[in-house]
């Protein structure tokens, strides 16, 4: 305003001039003149406006900044009382965790939240020195698979490769895989929430996917199946192996992946098959103490001689049909000459309800499922040129025997006797017959008495020779020529026959200790579980491509290929019935030395990681034993790290075992 104020009586005096001296150029300077000065003040006005803009702008980025030091002053405070807080409970020094001193190239992991099953399977990785090295190298960025869409375009591996960077920073004592856990989760749903996981399923998922991150196969090949019939079996495993160094060629298959032989051979024709596959862990069976229940059984012998005895064994309900055989015939063949010997092919296990036959156990069979009113029959011997057959089929139908149900009455007594009639392709219906008055001479009759037998509702004729049309049970009524039942057995003698009155062999009385010596199991015996032979129940029955049907097949496991890092994984998580427990039991194994058998020889491995689990499924914790460059070992739990004398590391919690072959 002054400015204006100054510049309008400079304009009246100039007026007052110019008017005194009338000159037309004096006029012309002037309006000049008042034209330059109205333009350099409007110049100004924009200037200062501009500036009090910027001046706006300044202070609206000052508040900004002020805000974000007041938030960072708070989660400062807020992060030291909780360190002191946390140090007060621990007796330590008052300052905070990530300034305190961190042992050289060992660092805590930071639980994210129910992330300890992470950090435990970090810490155990990063301990392969070779992955380590490898990760570190440029050789990483080179081997980076961005077409392959099995990957994570290495997003998965160098996310690995930045933790195993920040494991070298001295300045902190812990780390932080927060990118790592968002990584992980981004690419596998299963990671994604902050829920407990499994590490042995961290583990597939990392090694399979650093596997295809890293893939050098830029173009997979179409699978073609191996088709030699060589049996040569390291012919046959080259084949398998150069097949798949094809499709699948990568640093972490050369580290971890091994290759195992399966074999599987049918039970009815015997056609056996060998096949290799390759693997990156072994998940091992944990051997399970033993307590034994006392079963008992009723024996009916097929010889008329013998007397039908009630049985009592010792048995792990967890057990098969036929190993209860193999115990039931143990005790059985004590009586017996060698000649008449049982075999477990002879013997037929029913469960009996209500005096009518009610189940049919093939061999496969678990103890535990099995009914309380268990009879064994014995078969008649087939001689040696005749090919012993499964007697019971996939679908519990019997197929080359039937059961027959005999009525007896009496004024006050009345009784179904089942027993087993072996029928053969050509059996009659004339043969049953003969074979049901072969039966009932064991009950030591006056006088054979008449009898009427029927199958599927229809009567049996004494001279009918057609072929018996199925093996459905057959029921046959004792009745006396005025047609109604007999009474020509005694009530003593029906009495004898029922599941209480049945006389008892000496075993019934035998007391025994429920309990098998409990010792500690050891890695040598996991390993020959998962090697042994076993046959395939009825929920993974194979395709027997000559028999042109799934059948029962035995299976047989072996280590063929060992790699540089062994994974065994404890099966301590296996379903009881309907419910997933735990096994605590204790595995003993070897630290400094763990000899592996591969292919008609050894290798030896020394161990440098384990995964720990404590507690139960659903609220359990993680931690890791790991070992250094200098031969240190070290628990890892989470934050926390401490050292730990070798001598420790052998515990009941040890769930996944590292090992390095020297």
């Amino acid at each position: 305003k002054n400015k204006m104020d100054c510049i309008s009586n400079i304009e009246e005096k100039l007026q007052e001039i110019l008017k005194d001296n009338n000159s037309e150029h004096a006029s012309e300077l002037f309006d000049e003149l008042m034209a330059t000065m109205q333009t350099h003040l409007s110049n100004e006005e924009t200037s200062i406006e501009m500036l009090r803009q910027e001046d706006t702008e300044i202070e609206k980025e000052r508040k900004a900044l002020d805000r974000k030091k007041s938030a960072l002053k708070r989660r400062h405070r807020k992060l030291v009382d909780a360190s002191t807080h946390r140090q007060k409970l621990e007796n330590k020094s008052p300052l905070p965790f990530y300034q305190q001193e961190k042992i050289d190239h060992i660092s805590g992991m930071q639980n994210l939240g129910n992330t300890c099953f992470m950090n435990s399977v970090l810490q155990c990785f990063m301990k392969a020195q070779a992955l380590k090295d490898y990760v570190l190298s440029p050789q990483l960025l080179k081997d980076i698979n961005l077409v392959n869409p099995l990957g994570t375009q290495g997003h998965v591996i160098q996310a690995f490769a930045d933790v195993v960077k920040s494991s070298s920073n001295d300045h902190f004592s812990h780390l932080s895989p927060r990118h790592f856990k968002y990584i992980v989760g981004k690419y596998r749903d299963q990671f994604q929430e902050f829920y407990q996981q499994d590490v042995a399923e961290l583990i597939t998922f990392l090694l399979d996917t650093m596997h295809e991150d890293t893939n050098r196969i830029l173009k997979k090949p179409p699978f073609k199946s191996i088709e030699l019939t060589t049996e040569d079996h390291d012919e046959l495993s080259n084949a398998y192996y150069e097949a798949l160094k094809k499709r699948d060629c990568s640093c972490i298959n050369d580290l971890f992946q091994g290759q195992e032989r399966a074999i599987l051979q049918c039970q009815q024709c015997g056609y056996k098959t060998v096949s290799f596959t390759p693997f990156y862990t072994i998940s091992l069976p944990v051997p399970i103490p033993v307590r034994l229940h006392k079963f008992q059984v009723i024996f009916v012998p097929h010889d008329l001689n013998e007397s039908i005895l009630k049985y009592a064994l010792f048995v792990d309900m967890n057990g098969t049909a036929i190993e209860f055989k193999e115990k039931l015939i143990e005790i059985v063949n004590k009586d017996r000459i060698e000649s008449n010997y049982l075999k477990t092919c002879h013997l037929v296990l029913a469960d009996l309800s209500h005096s009518d036959i009610d189940h049919v156990y093939a061999d496969t069979d678990v103890l535990r499922k099995m009914g309380n009113r268990l009879y064994a029959y014995e078969l008649p011997h087939l001689d040696k040129q005749s090919n012993p057959v499964s007697y019971v089929s996939s679908d519990r139908k019997m197929k080359k025997m039937c059961f027959a149900k005999v009525l007896f009455q009496t004024r006050d007594y009345s009784l179904y006797t089942p027993f087993l009639i072996h029928c053969f392709d050509n059996s009659t219906n004339q043969f049953v017959i003969n074979q049901i008055q072969h039966f009932l001479k064991r009950f030591e009759l006056r006088e054979l008495p008449e009898f009427y037998v029927f199958h599927q509702d229809q009567l049996l004729k004494n001279d009918d020779a057609s072929l018996i049309s199925s093996t459905d049970p057959i029921e046959c009524f004792i009745v006396d020529v005025s047609g109604h039942f007999t009474s020509m057995v005694s009530t003593k003698k029906l009495r004898a026959l029922s599941w209480d009155s049945i006389e008892c062999h000496e075993s019934v009385s035998v007391t025994a200790s429920t309990n098998v010596n409990e010792q500690p199991k050891t890695l040598d015996e996991c390993i020959s579980m998962y090697t042994q032979a076993e046959m395939l129940g009825e929920d993974n029955m194979w395709y027997c491509p000559t028999c042109k049907t799934h059948v029962s097949a035995l299976k047989k496991v072996d280590l063929w290929r060992t790699p540089k890092y062994l994974i065994f994984q404890l099966n301590r998580f296996q379903y009881q019935g309907y419910e997933r427990q735990k096994l605590t039991h204790h595995i003993d194994f070897p630290v400094n030395e763990c000899v592996v058998p591969a292919n008609s020889t050894t290798h030896s491995y020394k161990l440098f990681a384990i995964a720990n689990h404590y507690g139960v499924i659903n609220a359990g914790h993680y931690t890791a034993f790991a070992r250094d460059q200098t031969n240190e070992w070290y628990c890892f739990d989470d934050l926390n790290v401490s050292p730990i004398d070798s001598s420790k590391l052998v515990t009941s919690a040890a769930y996944i075992l590292f090992y390095e072959r020297t």
